[in-house]
């Protein structure tokens, strides 16, 4: 007999986890605080090689993405087109709908579950709790970005590109991402104080041509934690596993969550079903080596100058660092694309040491 799941939390990793696992026979149940999931400040952005792991009903595909501009310092650095699309701005709340929906799930929202008294009436073998409760279910030490957006609505935007400005004085960048037909997501996210980044944004907004007319609609601030995947984190007591953001499921130097949180659910529900080690299985989908990769270049970001960062961000084609970002590489290409980080990609294991000692050292990074 398969035992039941109870899944705190729906965001990308409950809901997928429920959509999984309830079309493979479980009686699932999905507990949510909140009256509808996916209102944390986010350019709803997917790369493409998300449908490896779930699909994306077309009709939930706001905008295809096919170019991509990166700019440093207020310069035009790179633009780049893209045989075929890079990926997609969906739908978010209708999408995570969608997977409930879609889903034989019992879904309670604006349901706030006592995970404490989850725990202890999980202790037979009847019941799987999993923690899909997103930062609150994070290390309270871990490393915090700060994040603005708005959506704005405006005149005009390509409906098939996206911008990303970096400025060298701090670690972090300005995201600009269509929104279908008449709107945009603006936002930043870096190791900033609020206060700092609302003002930075709004003088972004005013000086950015295309959007400094654009009607606000919404504005959102929030945190992610970004310390990356925290696979001791995946496990928490006999039948109680974690998984998203509550394991770290967020690249570092991009910030996307979607993708990652949808994964560690992939290989959660493999392990359930087929009755294999939830670890193993995450360590499959390449996203524990791929995390790693990111806490490297976050580190090197962190503890450089400004001129360094400049010199990093402007020094490998923007072809490569997209499969960087999205986590798509070699390691052999990639050691030769940045050289000077080779000696620390033959030692990942040591990196997480690494980005530990420098969290703290700056404690305040994460306390802001």
């Amino acid at each position: 007999m398969r035992p039941r799941i109870i899944i705190v939390g729906a965001g990308p990793a409950g809901s997928s986890l429920a959509y999984y696992l309830s079309r493979q026979g479980f009686e699932v149940e999905v507990y949510e605080s909140h009256q509808k999931p996916g209102n944390r400040p986010c350019a709803w952005g997917v790369p493409k090689q998300i449908e490896r792991f779930i699909d994306i009903p077309k009709e939930l595909v706001l905008n295809y993405i096919d170019v991509i501009d990166l700019y440093l310092n207020k310069k035009l650095l790179y633009s780049a087109e893209f045989k075929g699309e890079w990926g997609y701005v969906i739908d978010k709340p209708n999408w995570l709908k969608y997977l409930l929906d879609n889903s034989k799930a019992t879904v309670k929202f604006r349901h706030p579950y006592d995970t404490k008294k989850l725990y202890r009436q999980n202790e037979g073998e009847e019941h799987v709790l999993v923690l899909a409760n997103g930062r609150t279910g994070a290390n309270e030490s871990s490393l915090k970005l700060n994040a603005i957006e708005y959506v704005l609505e405006v005149d005009s935007w390509p409906n098939n590109k996206i911008e990303f400005w970096f400025d060298s004085s701090f670690v972090g960048y300005t995201w600009v991402f269509p929104r279908g037909d008449k709107h945009v997501s603006v936002g930043v996210g870096a190791f900033k104080s609020f206060s700092f980044l609302n003002k930075y944004l709004d003088e972004f907004i005013k000086n950015h041509p295309k959007i400094c007319s654009g009607r606000t609609i919404t504005k959102k601030g929030d945190f992610l934690v970004i310390s990356g995947l925290r696979i001791d984190k995946a496990i928490r007591a006999k039948n109680v596993f974690a998984v998203g953001e509550a394991i770290g499921a967020v690249f570092p130097i991009t910030g996307e969550g979607i993708r990652p949180s949808v994964m560690t659910s992939f290989a959660l529900s493999r392990a359930l079903s087929h009755e294999t080690s939830y670890i193993n299985e995450l360590r499959k989908t390449g996203l524990p080596f791929a995390m790693n990769i990111h806490k490297v270049v976050l580190w090197m970001a962190m503890s450089s100058t400004p001129e360094e960062r400049a010199q990093l961000l402007s020094s490998v084609p923007l072809e490569k660092s997209v499969l960087l970002a999205t986590g798509e590489f070699d390691i052999e290409e990639l050691k030769n694309s940045y050289p000077f980080l080779a000696e620390i990609f033959d030692n990942l294991e040591k990196n997480d040491v690494i980005l530990d000692e420098y969290v703290n050292q700056h404690k305040e990074l994460a306390e802001m």
